[in-house]
């Protein structure tokens, strides 16, 4: 029953909180299970925050939801020299007109020739080998297949 009660008084319970000689026995229980407290988050009090041992619920509390709100808090910053090798990989807007034109036999056939042989399939399971075999006889419908694809923006399935 003792344990009851204290496990009801941990999570809330206003009414199960013991009083007298068991609130002590209580207290000392809960101060031998106490951690220190170490944080630097501006929702905590002074003394939460110079890492000395947290004994109420609330400062308890208070510490796991200022944890939780730096945890995930992100910060907006500029790093221009860490992100400049990124955006100088980027195609510049000659490139990207022509990134957008329509797709052409030629150009289809050449990207499935360049393709290395005896590599792993695609997800459609079949390797380049297979393209490279049967093209003659797949070439038009698969660049059918891949101008539907690039208009509407799915692959078949």
């Amino acid at each position: 029953m003792l344990e009851e009660r204290e496990v009801r008084m941990v999570i809330g319970d206003e009414s199960s909180k013991p009083s007298g000689k068991r609130k002590n026995l209580t207290e000392e229980k809960n101060k031998s299970k106490a951690k220190k407290v170490v944080s630097s988050s501006s929702d905590e009090s002074e003394d939460e925050k110079n890492g000395t041992t947290v004994y109420e619920h609330d400062g308890i509390r208070r510490h796991a939801a200022a944890f939780y709100k730096g945890l995930y808090t992100s910060e907006v910053s500029s790093h221009t020299e860490s992100e400049q090798p990124f955006f100088e990989g980027l195609p510049q807007v000659q490139a990207n007109k022509g990134l957008e034109e329509v797709l052409s036999t030629e150009e289809l056939k050449e990207a499935l020739q360049s393709l290395k042989a005896g590599k792993a399939p695609g997800i459609d399971g079949l390797p380049a080998d297979f393209f490279k075999s049967f093209w003659p006889v797949i070439g038009e419908d698969l660049l059918e297949v891949l101008k539907d694809s690039l208009a509407t923006g799915c692959l078949p399935f």
